[in-house]
């Protein structure tokens, strides 16, 4: 195989694998709506029945080791996100839920430029403050959709939901590998 049917075959690969991982993300509020649990338990249950799956992905990486304090920070950080995006789609419509909990660019974006001093390009800010008068609309719209108990209270957990994604995605102090792991969606095997 050449290094352009490589790279192409690798493209593709990662397209279907964002595309699922897409598709998946936008039913999951659907099936939290529609449990019999409420919100925090959706949550962990959600995360119970990932854990086969993780473990299995750990093991072909050597295993998981022990957990750095960022680590454990960054696990605390994603644990916050599920509650408050669990609690929203509780509480508001799934459409808003999803939306508004989805404005984690915009955070990243504030907080690398705050205290990393990475000033983003005019484009991006244009195109998030796009998406942020879209979400407001949303928010604001008083729509006839199937509204959770309090509109209002979810809005404001769906953006809060966010919040701690820098935690999660920020920069580790190990080196980066020089390849991805194995089994990820660029890396070959």
């Amino acid at each position: 195989m050449t290094d352009a049917a490589g790279h192409e075959q690798d493209r593709t690969r990662a397209l279907i694998v964002l595309l699922t991982g897409a598709s998946v993300i936008g039913i999951g509020p659907i099936f939290v709506r529609l449990a019999e649990v409420g919100p925090a338990a959706a949550g962990m249950w959600r995360l119970i029945f990932s854990l086969p799956l993780l473990f299995v992905l750990a093991q072909r990486n050597g295993g998981a080791g022990v957990p750095t304090r960022a680590t454990l920070l960054a696990g605390v950080a994603f644990a916050l996100d599920l509650g408050f995006w669990h609690y929203g789609i509780a509480n508001t419509s799934v459409a808003k839920a999803t939306v508004l909990s989805n404005l984690t660019p915009v955070v990243v974006t504030a907080v690398a430029w705050i205290f990393l001093k990475q000033r983003p390009r005019r484009m991006f800010l244009v195109a998030v403050g796009l998406a942020v008068a879209g979400a407001w609309i949303m928010a604001a719209a008083r729509s006839g959709g199937a509204l959770g108990k309090s509109p209002a209270l979810g809005d404001a957990f769906s953006v809060a939901t966010p919040s701690g994604t820098p935690c999660t995605s920020w920069p580790s102090p190990r080196p980066a590998r020089a390849r991805p792991p194995r089994g990820s969606c660029s890396g070959r095997p």
